[in-house]
């Protein structure tokens, strides 16, 4: 997909090199063994009937935030603990926050994207990995994540 935007172009660029990167770099991962399901993934709650075990839905989650180029230190980081002083700052809060609640309606649309700019300490990359958690815990989404200079 070209833009008019040079710069747009160079992240969409940068995207797809860090997709492809990790792609060609997954190693197989050791077999985990879990105490309810021993490591199936899958967990029996019934005669023939099963369901996906929590420490799959871990795995998905830690897989996805690992994809996604965020620190570990990033998933502490929620909307609940930002505290907003500036008025800029709460109108990025409430950006942010609608984002994820129309995250469904524009899944599949060229505008399912989020990116703040501002000065340094200003909260987005709390607001952003705040985000960015939401999405992959709740709505098992892969997201990526990139500095501004990291997208240049």
């Amino acid at each position: 997909m070209e833009t008019d935007s040079p710069i747009i172009n160079r992240i969409i660029e940068n995207i797809r090199k860090k997709f492809k990167e990790e792609k060609e770099g997954q190693a197989v991962s050791k077999e985990k063994r879990c105490p309810f399901c021993g490591g199936k993934g899958l967990q029996e709650v019934g005669p023939n009937t099963w369901r996906k075990c929590k420490c799959r839905e871990l795995e998905e989650v830690e897989e996805l935030w690992n994809k996604s180029d965020m620190g570990f230190d990033s998933m502490t980081k929620t909307w609940q603990n930002f505290e907003p002083v500036t008025q800029a700052q709460k109108d990025m809060k409430n950006i942010a926050t609608n984002y994820f609640l129309r995250f469904k309606d524009i899944r599949n649309t060229e505008q399912n994207s989020i990116m703040f700019l501002g000065q340094s300490g200003c909260g987005k990359t709390h607001l952003l990995s705040a985000t960015a958690y939401k999405l992959i815990k709740d709505e098992k989404v892969g997201v990526v994540y990139m500095s501004f200079v990291d997208a240049m």
